[in-house]
């Protein structure tokens, strides 16, 4: 509704990840960093966690987009027993598993990733929400790492998930596979001066123009609501935006910022008000 009238190119503020939105806070590079140092290694488990909307998807989606040649298998519903996990990542990889046993499964998976990973290094199996994954499906993937041709691994493994995945790896009954974790990063909420920072790159990189001007003491309230949180920010500024170009106003102030997250709680749309007010960076 509002890009016309804003003179915006496309909505700078959707919920879904987007590549060409990416930004890259100083946790964001953190990580990134921290991610490509692991899969360059080809071998054994990056972790990445973080909480509800921080961009975990985002920053795997934009590490993806470096791999080049390299296969990947994309889980993004865990909550499956061994056999299924098996038949789940073998499709990611093209390999037709229903109704098979779970050794001829566990066959065709080596030798297809072995064929593959002649191509662009060694296949890549992506698990997003894995906090949901049972313990025997975790054992399971340690299991899978083991799989090598010569001293060269199969495949690797990146695990994304909230912060009880750590939790949930740090159990002794998986100590094994902590041992073959060669990274793991956990991603935190932006900054007050980054929030202003993400918004301005949103808003640009969907042909803002200055249109509409945004006071500073808005980015101030924002990340104050939104705690810092990428997608909270998100769903704050596509209502404010929102608000604008209902009241057909070209600047944002905070009198209408305050009056648009005081209607988001209202409605229940909106994230919790902070108990207290966060600190600059």
């Amino acid at each position: 509704m509002y890009l016309d009238f804003f003179g915006l190119a496309e909505l700078p503020f959707r919920l879904t990840p987007d590549t060409r939105f990416f930004y890259e806070s100083r946790g964001h590079a953190k990580a990134l960093s921290y991610m490509q140092y692991g899969l360059h290694k080809g071998e054994g488990f990056v972790v990445v966690t973080g909480d509800i909307g921080a961009g975990k998807t985002l920053l795997a989606d934009t590490i993806m987009a470096q791999l080049g040649p390299r296969s990947v298998s994309v889980l993004s519903m865990t909550q499956l027993d061994p056999p299924e996990l098996i038949r789940m990542i073998g499709r990611g990889f093209g390999i037709a598993a229903s109704g098979i046993e779970r050794s001829d499964g566990l066959l065709r998976l080596a030798e297809r990733t072995a064929e593959l990973g002649r191509n662009g290094g060694p296949p890549l199996i992506l698990i997003d929400e894995a906090q949901n994954l049972p313990l025997a499906s975790l054992e399971e993937l340690r299991m899978l790492s083991n799989l090598r041709n010569g001293p060269a691994a199969l495949l690797q493994v990146l695990l994304v998930g909230q912060p009880s995945l750590r939790s949930l790896l740090a159990r002794p009954e998986l100590e094994q596979l902590m041992q073959r974790v060669v990274a793991m990063c956990h991603l935190q909420p932006l900054g007050a001066a980054e929030t202003g920072d993400y918004i301005r790159h949103r808003l640009a990189a969907a042909g803002w123009h200055g249109d509409p001007l945004i006071d500073e003491e808005v980015f101030a309230l924002i990340h104050r609501e939104a705690r810092g949180v990428p997608r909270r920010i998100n769903t704050l500024m596509d209502r404010l935006l929102l608000l604008g170009y209902l009241e057909r106003r070209h600047t944002i102030d905070r009198d209408m910022a305050e009056a648009m997250a005081a209607e988001l709680r209202e409605e229940g749309l909106g994230p919790p008000p902070p108990a207290l007010r966060e600190v600059d960076r």
